[in-house]
């Protein structure tokens, strides 16, 4: 693997588009993965890059959206798109004797595309956003992001793209944030596969060689805001699910960006903690022990300007206030006892094991590439990582645990009314006295019409 991400080229293209390039022999398939910068960080309405990229594929100038469908099958081509928080991506993936005239067709898709069937487009997206917020784990995942981000694009979730979709009424409008986002230069082609250098780079030159409107984006703007970005004390949500099963339970810190130096000691307390299973301290203490959570886990994510720290707990409502005293009590140990020399060396064999899985296909290896390098990393760096894991001490571990999750925090809980938390339970938390609990929606009820039981759905 070391070798692998030790060959990877950056390759400014005469077109535009900045080339990342891993050649790796012997692979049937080449996956080219198409970033254009901003992704949410540059809507104008929350989820409007959303919309734009799931129209890239309903028609063009050339084709509607049944001739496209039917040439993807006739060029043996798979293509999706998708938007993130930093950028859009086109994923493609196809055979390297297809190359030139894959590359003219995705050229079409990205450069030429009509943006028809807007309005039938947003009905469609409406109705699957309404369906995701029909679960307690949906809606205290939204409420999560929505009180951590406050406003900020990496907080757009389900509940804010609904209420911003009936502005994106006008053609006009969407098509020009299209034609300024989607430009050659504003783009990060990243490539694996087995085919010539060359022809790889003659292939993508004419293809992304043509004239866009210029623009600003705000990403400029917007790192400045998430820089400043702090949360003001520690805040508990709640959110009354009459009818739930299990309690949803999300505790979150703010997290430096990914080119921090503390990324890699903060992804080895997360695997310690929460994220590696069966072996985590969270599921070892909660789960087993105290037999408190049907699923318990953490989680890190770091992106181009902030991140998040976030332990989750699915539990029977009336556990509640023990699970949020149990991540207390787990983060307190992180920050007042060094770990062990054998649980360590476990981490981090688990990290570097899951990355080299995460790294066998040509398809995880341009998403891995790409998606590091949008978020600000130095390639030459990913190489090296494997040797910068092994390198973490416990006393980095516990002061990461110090630095970030001794800060303010967002805790949200979706449960039945009687177990919602209803005073502050950070005992070991410095922001005990400033600690809030807020009702933000109202309980989940079924009515009864024409004898057939509906679900009303849950207002966020």
């Amino acid at each position: 693997m070391t070798k692998l991400l030790n060959s990877i080229e950056t390759i400014p293209l005469l077109s535009g588009p900045t080339l990342l390039f891993v050649q790796q022999a012997g692979t049937p398939r080449l996956s080219i993965n198409i970033y254009t910068k901003g992704g949410n960080c540059i809507d104008y309405f929350p989820g409007e890059m959303d919309v734009i990229d799931r129209l890239l594929l309903k028609g063009t100038y050339a084709e509607n959206a049944e001739e496209i469908a039917v040439k993807l099958d006739d060029l043996c081509l798979d293509v999706d798109t998708d938007t993130a928080r930093d950028y859009s991506i086109l994923s493609a993936s196809m055979q390297v004797e297809d190359l030139e005239k894959n590359l003219a067709f995705i050229k079409d898709l990205l450069f030429y595309s009509t943006l028809e069937g807007l309005q039938k487009e947003k009905e469609k997206l409406k109705g699957e956003l309404q369906m995701s917020l029909d679960s307690p784990t949906a809606v205290a995942k939204d409420l999560l992001s929505r009180k951590l981000w406050n406003g900020l694009p990496y907080g757009t979730s389900a509940s804010t793209m609904l209420s911003s979709l009936g502005k994106l009424w006008r053609n006009d409008n969407v098509f020009l944030h299209y034609q300024q986002a989607y430009r050659p230069n504003r783009m990060v082609i990243s490539v694996a596969g087995d085919v010539d250098r060359e022809r790889l780079i003659t292939a993508l030159d004419a293809a992304f060689s043509l004239p866009r409107a210029k623009g600003t984006d705000g990403e400029m703007e917007m790192g400045r805001l998430f820089k400043e970005h702090r949360l003001k004390e520690s805040r508990i949500f709640t959110t009354p699910w009459e009818e739930a099963a299990q309690a949803q339970i999300l505790q979150s810190w703010l997290m430096p960006p990914a080119t921090s130096k503390d990324y890699v000691p903060l992804a080895v307390l997360d695997n310690i903690l929460g994220s590696a299973g069966l072996s985590s301290r969270l599921f070892l203490e909660l789960r087993d022990k105290q037999g408190l959570a049907y699923s318990v886990r953490s989680s890190l994510s770091l992106l181009k300007h902030r991140g998040t720290f976030t332990l989750y707990i699915g539990t029977e409502p009336s556990n509640v206030q023990k699970c949020l005293e149990g991540f207390a009590d787990e983060v307190k140990k992180l920050q007042d006892v060094l770990v062990g020399e054998e649980e360590l060396e476990n981490a981090k064999r688990n990290l570097i094991g899951k990355r080299s899985v995460f790294l066998e296909t040509v398809g995880q290896i341009s998403s891995y590439v790409g998606s590091a390098y949008l978020a600000g990393h130095d390639l030459k760096s990913l190489a090296t990582l494997d040797e910068k894991i092994n390198a973490v001490t416990a006393e980095q571990i516990q002061k990461v645990a110090q630095k970030y999750l001794s800060k303010e925090s967002v805790t949200v809980v979706v449960a039945p009314s009687e177990f919602l938390p209803k005073s502050p339970f950070f005992k070991h938390s410095k922001q005990d006295d400033a600690t809030a609990t807020e009702t933000e929606a109202k309980a989940k009820t079924s009515t009864k019409k024409d004898d057939k039981t509906e679900t009303a759905p849950v207002t966020v």
